[in-house]
Order: C-alpha cells, then structure tokens, then sequence
C-alpha cells in the first residue's frame, strides 16, 4: 500500500493502479471488485464494490448507490489502487468508457475516479465528459435518501461527499 503526499498526485491518472479491465466491452454487466473493511455506507461495510458497465457503483451491494451519468453505456477500463494520503486510508476506483453503449467515438468518452476515504467520505473527479447533449443520472442514493449533483456535456467536475453520520446513510454534497 503505497504512500501519498496529496490527493493531488492521484488525481487523473492510472499510475499505481492494478487493472481489472482491459479493454473488454462490459455492457449491461456488474465488475466485483475487492473493497475495504474501513468503509461503510447506509451502515453497511464495503467489503466489495460493484461496478456496472451502466455506470453506477455499489458499496458493499449490488445496488445503483453512485449514479455517475447513469444511462446504458459501456465500460471498458476498470483500476483499483488502495494506499494513504499522509495517514488516511483510502480506496480509488477508475471506471473508463463510454456514455452509449454501441459507441467509441472519442466524443463519447466518460472517464471518472471515485475515491473512499477512512473517514467515512467520497469524492468524485471526472476527468473526460462526453459531448453529449443527453446527459445521464447523477446521484447518490443512499437507502430512501436521494442527492443529485450536476454534470455538463465536456466539462469536468469534481464532487465531495461528506457523511452525515456514523454509519453513511445521510450525505451533504459540496
């Protein structure tokens, strides 16, 4: 588990990080994917993590609980990488694609890394934003809590989701 000075040094890109797909089309399917004991949301431990080529994560379910353009696209690239920031732990995924399913036109290209931290907190960095004018579904569901955040066509954005509780079930969005 590597070291890092700043989250800086880890934002928009792969280095470091271990490949769990390589260029193979994931369409309507769900990636498991090794999660943390450290991490709970809506009282539940992420001891996995679900990505789907639909572009939702789940946190220790098979549930659409980070909707990130959320809309029938398809993944191609997934990265894990687990280490610190100074003392806090954290785990980043990298789900890379694109925002329709039967395209790979670079126009189309949706690109995001979700980081968790020891904390209990989210962040969310887009790093490509397709062009399209039909922009997906946005949100953080958590149980019957629903918080949406906005995304433009071609424009990067980053978010930070902040627990409001012990066990990640009420959220602030900043």
């Amino acid at each position: 588990m590597a070291n890092f000075a700043s989250l800086d040094s880890l934002l928009n890109t792969t280095a470091g990080m271990d490949v769990l797909r390589n260029n193979v089309k994931q369409d309507d399917g769900t990636d498991t994917i090794t999660g943390v004991s450290w991490f709970k949301f809506n009282n539940v431990v992420a001891a996995s993590l679900y990505a789907s080529g639909n572009s939702w994560i789940g946190f220790g379910a098979t549930l659409e609980q980070l909707k990130v353009w959320r809309r029938d696209t398809a993944m191609f690239y997934l990265y894990r990488q687990e280490g610190t920031i100074g003392s806090t732990k954290f785990l980043k995924i990298r789900w890379e694609g694109y925002s329709h399913y039967s395209t790979t036109d670079v126009s189309d290209a949706l690109k995001y890394e979700v980081f968790l931290f020891e904390d209990g907190g989210l962040y969310l960095n887009f790093v490509t934003v397709p062009d399209s004018s039909y922009v997906g579904t946005n949100q953080l569901v958590c149980g019957s809590n629903t918080y949406s955040f906005s995304v433009s066509a071609s424009t990067p954005i980053e978010y930070s989701f902040y627990p409001q509780d012990a066990t990640g079930s009420t959220w602030l969005v900043a």
